[in-house]
């Protein structure tokens, strides 16, 4: 491969839609007690400089709290949903996620995408700490779909 046929990363995890639209972006970092502000500016960073491609939902993932964002191409605009890393991941995880790698909550953020993906879920069967997956829409774009890591453009 020549350098102009050079691949760029794009996402520390990617998932496409059933029919292979790409519909979310995830970042993995490691870094705890963020805020929104922070959360915004990485957004922003990683977008200006890395190139992400527009996709229909974003998400920053650390060991203590998720940030979703959901259709929004501005750069400065708040995430959508600020969630516990633990009520999404399993709270049997709670011990581990302080001093966890990077590598290691991507395979568990990997892991539970994939279940999401396979799973038969409905709004009326599901934990009221989780009707953010439908309010979003998040469910019903990768539902069917697959996940990727350390995804290339």
């Amino acid at each position: 491969m020549n350098s102009s046929q050079t691949k760029l990363k794009i996402a520390d995890i990617a998932v496409f839609s059933a029919d292979e639209f790409l519909q979310l972006i995830i970042e993995i970092k490691t870094k705890k007690n963020t805020t929104p502000d922070w959360a915004i500016t990485l957004r922003r960073n990683l977008f200006a400089h890395k190139g992400l491609p527009s996709s229909p939902f974003f998400m920053l993932v650390m060991p203590d709290q998720i940030f979703l964002w959901v259709n929004q191409d501005g750069d400065f605009q708040p995430p959508d949903y600020q969630l516990e890393t633990t009520s999404v991941l399993g709270t049997s995880l709670a011990a581990d996620l302080p001093s966890i790698s990077e590598y290691g909550l991507a395979l568990i953020t990997r892991s539970w995408l994939y279940m999401l993906t396979i799973a038969d879920l409905s709004k009326e069967n599901i934990e009221p700490e989780k009707a953010w997956l439908f309010e979003s829409g998040l469910y019903q774009a990768i539902r069917h779909g697959s996940v990727a890591s350390d995804t290339y453009l």
